[in-house]
Order: C-alpha cells, then sequence, then structure tokens
C-alpha cells in the first residue's frame, strides 16, 4: 500500500473529534454482546463515578451473580476521565473486565497514562482497537447466520 492509502485508512478508523463514528462502534459493541447472548440494553452508572458507560455487557449466572464487561469509547474527551471511570468500573466484584475502546494512537496514549497504576485495575484493564470491531462484528453476524440455517428446521421439507 502506498502512505497515501494507508493515511486514508488510519483516518477513517480514527475516533478522534467524530461523535457519529464514537455512536456506531458503540452499537456495534452492543451488537456484538447480543449476538454473544449478554444482555446490552443497560445505562448504568458506573460505580461511584456518576458517569454511564458506553457500554456494558451483563449476564446472570443462575443465582450465583452476574458477569460484566464494561465498554468505554475514547474519542476527543479526557483520558484521565477515562482511566477514572474504567478503574471505578474495576472495582464492582461482577466486572471481568473494563475496555478501553480506540484507534491506536489513543490506546498507546491511554497505555502511556497507566503505566504506573496498571495494578489499580486488578488485572481487569483490557483494549480493543476499533479497527477491528466491525470485523468481529461481521465475522459473528456470518458465523451466527449459518449456524441458525443449520439448526432451524424447516417444516415444509
Amino acid at each position: 500500500m502506498t502512505s497515501v492509502v494507508i493515511a486514508e485508512k488510519e483516518k477513517k478508523e480514527s475516533v478522534i473529534n467524530n461523535r457519529s463514528y464514537h455512536n456506531e462502534i458503540i452499537d456495534y459493541i452492543n451488537n456484538i454482546g447480543n449476538l454473544l447472548g449478554y444482555n446490552t440494553d443497560l445505562k448504568r452508572n458506573i460505580k461511584n463515578s456518576g458517569k454511564i458507560a458506553d457500554a456494558i455487557w451483563e449476564f446472570n449466572v443462575g443465582n450465583i451473580g452476574k458477569i460484566k464487561y464494561v465498554f468505554e469509547v475514547q474519542d476527543s474527551g479526557s483520558i484521565d476521565s477515562l482511566i477514572v471511570s474504567l478503574m471505578n468500573a474495576s472495582q464492582d466484584i461482577a466486572v471481568q473486565a473494563v475496555v478501553a475502546v480506540s484507534d491506536k494512537d489513543q490506546i498507546d496514549k491511554i497505555k502511556q497514562h497507566c503505566n504506573n497504576i496498571e495494578g489499580s485495575f486488578n488485572g481487569k484493564l483490557k483494549f480493543w482497537n476499533i479497527s477491528e470491531i466491525e470485523r468481529a462484528y461481521t465475522e459473528l453476524s456470518n458465523s451466527m447466520e449459518i449456524i441458525n440455517k443449520t439448526i432451524n428446521v424447516n417444516v415444509d421439507n
């Protein structure tokens, strides 16, 4: 690829200063969660922060409790605010992972900011590059379509 094509591709993957893309990424995350069987219709405050998470995947495990994954899409907002929100969410015992979602440049900046406080997340801090989200959704959707065609019985035959 030429450097111009690479630059254009990276520009499209960036979530910085692009609110509509921010919402599209949140929709993809919620759709992936739904396909995996999680409850994603959640608008809840992140523990002790007063901030509503961008996306939450939640699954009830019988009468044992819940499993949760909290996602924050980083765009032009404050990285420090993102870190505090994710740190607060990671303190919830039901939360298995807190996921910072952004482009490569923003993820690198977040990692740099978290360099000395990684332990504060109890090992729950994860990163998801936005370039992988659409691909994950497309491949998961196609797989579910194939599975559903296989297991659905047509009564006319």
